[in-house]
């Protein structure tokens, strides 16, 4: 997966979760639901794009490509692994658990995000 930074992958994670059919979306709609400026949106874009993450043409609607649905579907896991040992493991209540895996999805490490699925699959399979 390439590097990206955490902003990058909040635009990507914030296209899908607008469109989880693949269905295009607007650059406004984006621009909404992260609290930024269209220009900076439009910015972002220009980035991914760049990088074959996104399908957008010059003033058109936005699509992740095939490598920007699997790179948002990743930072998805990350996220709900997190979020579930917030709460599951820590007690964490949903709401911070939410905040705090948003914060930590982007700068877990593979092997730390495998050993921590690996205790939380444990952890079920020991409360059946």
């Amino acid at each position: 997966m390439p590097h990206l930074s955490a902003n990058m992958e909040m635009y990507l994670k914030t296209i899908k979760r607008l469109s989880p059919d693949g269905r295009p979306v607007r650059v406004k709609e984006i621009a909404q639901a992260l609290g930024v400026t269209m220009p900076s949106v439009s910015g972002a874009l220009r980035t991914l794009r760049a990088r074959g993450l996104v399908v957008h043409p010059a003033y058109g609607t936005v699509r992740l490509s095939a490598r920007g649905t699997r790179i948002a579907a990743a930072v998805n896991r990350r996220f709900a692994i997190l979020q579930r040992f917030f709460t599951d493991v820590l007690g964490v209540d949903a709401r911070t658990a939410a905040r705090d895996a948003c914060e930590v999805e982007h700068v877990v490490g593979a092997d730390t995000l495998e050993r921590l699925t690996v205790f939380l699959d444990n952890l079920n399979d020991a409360r059946r």
